[in-house]
């Protein structure tokens, strides 16, 4: 009976109803969006990393008797643990993700989960949602079209951050049924199930630890129903028989050590945060933000929000420098055409190494603004923006005034992680090993993403995650 259920669970996802055009509409759909995702977020080229995600998706995808879909499965380059499927088949997980794998089961797992979602057509009504603070709900005309082109294009290359955008939004129901489907899929390629459970529960401790609070946004997370859901798995893992199967890798080690040279954390090319300073070794600048604010760095901009969440700042690249003065024309126009308002201050603000023409609008609000200063930077057009009160306006101004071309006494200070795993010595702790291996990983993030206990002593040759600190010059 167990293997009868379970054919039915893998083999009736489709519709066979359903024309072949419609799934032809459904890939199309998903190239637009896979296009916009690649150019934005980027993909990982690590060779034994790429062949190990795309081996472990096929050999799942190969399960499925009735499959109209092209699966394609790729890294795409995101610091945060995440994993999506787009419409038609794509399916993508991040590098952030890659960290926190264990062994190749909960990897099966993570993807049988996407490949579910697609099947199910669950990803042809997805939502993107921005995971920016909510201060973010700034007139809308700052962030859009306003400021001409987004960084994301080819006039700003390499943009500043990679996008975090293309989350699902999936109901609690379509999110226990990927679920289920997916562990089924993975015990029938010879998977444990099982050990899907075991990887959502480490990545709460991960963002736990990132961030100091419960999930913000990952692999399964707009609904945060992660103890419900790990239970669910384990119940319906009790009824799946589980396929005799070789594994793709040979051991826990070799699976493992496909993604070393994978990078941990923000990746310094397209700008990263040194404390409260933005370097960009690309764009060749360097911008100070105040301390303690939440700092953000998007696909089209780069910025912080004040601790109270009523004031933000973003920098982006609005265009070429020839188009100076059309995109304030348009910016000012196009404000002006949405809240009917004028702008109160129009001048000239000194920058280290160059002049900013700063424009200050009345916001809708009463005693608010919208503060501007547009200036020139190796053939192309900045514009560093502005939300919050009057009284902020000299803070805004002060702030502008920080942004300077990158100097070579900045370079120490941009630095990447890279993840390497080593083999342990038999009887070392945790500091022990990460100061034989220069791990630049906290004892606690070592204990995470190796999932082993406080106090912990190694057995030889146990396979174990260090993260190395290297000056970005080397890349």
């Amino acid at each position: 009976m167990k293997h009868l259920i379970f054919f039915l669970l893998v083999t009736s996802w489709v519709n066979t109803n359903l024309a072949q055009s419609e799934f032809e509409k459904e890939r199309k759909k998903g190239e637009a969006v896979a296009l916009e995702v690649e150019q934005q977020m980027g993909l990982v080229h690590v060779q034994a990393a790429e062949e190990m995600v795309k081996k472990i998706g096929n050999r799942l995808v190969a399960q499925i008797a009735s499959n109209p879909y092209q699966f394609s499965f790729q890294i795409v380059d995101q610091a945060d643990p995440n994993a999506f499927a787009l419409p038609g088949g794509f399916v993508y997980v991040s590098r952030g993700l890659l960290m926190l794998l264990k062994n190749e089961d909960e990897l099966a797992g993570v993807i049988g989960h996407e490949i579910s979602h697609v099947m199910k057509q669950h990803s042809s009504n997805r939502q993107r949602k921005s995971v920016l603070p909510g201060i973010l709900a700034v007139p809308a005309v700052v962030f859009g079209n306003t400021l001409g082109q987004g960084m994301g294009e080819k006039i700003a290359a390499p943009v500043l951050g990679a996008s975090k955008a293309y989350l699902a939004s999936y109901s609690r129901k379509q999110e226990l049924e990927a679920d289920e489907l997916g562990i089924a899929l993975a015990a029938k390629a010879g998977y444990q199930p099982l050990l899907l459970a075991d990887i959502l529960n480490r990545l709460e401790k991960f963002v736990k630890a990132e961030t100091g609070q419960a999930s913000r946004y990952s692999i399964f997370d707009d609904h945060p129903m992660t103890p419900d859901r790990m239970k669910a798995i384990r119940e319906k893992a009790i009824s799946l028989s589980v396929a005799t199967a070789a594994p793709v890798a040979p051991s826990t080690f070799e699976f493992l050590s496909s993604f070393n040279q994978v990078m941990f954390g923000a990746d310094p090319s397209q700008g990263i945060f040194n404390e409260n300073v933005f370097l960009h070794p690309g764009l060749k600048m360097v911008w100070e933000l105040p301390k303690d604010w939440t700092y953000f760095n998007e696909a089209t901009m780069a910025g912080a929000v004040s601790p109270d969440q009523k004031t933000l700042v973003a920098l982006k690249v609005a265009g070429r420098d020839r188009q100076i003065d059309t995109l304030i024309v348009k910016f000012v126009n196009n404000y002006y055409a949405t809240t009917r308002k004028k702008p109160m201050l129009d001048t000239t603000l000194i920058l280290p190494g160059r002049k900013g023409s700063e424009v200050v609008m009345p916001a809708k609000k009463k005693n608010e603004i919208l503060f501007s200063v547009w200036f020139i930077k190796d053939g192309l057009t900045y514009a560093i923006v502005g939300s919050g009160t009057v009284d902020r306006l000299k803070e805004f101004e002060k702030i502008s005034q920080t942004f300077r071309d990158l100097a070579a006494t900045d370079y120490p200070l941009i630095q990447f992680r890279e993840l390497l795993t080593v083999k342990s010595q038999s009887g070392e702790s945790v500091v022990t090993l990460s100061k034989r291996t220069q791990n630049s990983a906290g004892p606690n993030m070592t204990l995470i993403l190796n999932e082993i206990s406080e106090g912990y002593n190694f057995k030889k040759d146990e396979p174990v995650k260090v993260i190395l600190l290297k000056p970005y010059q080397m890349r």
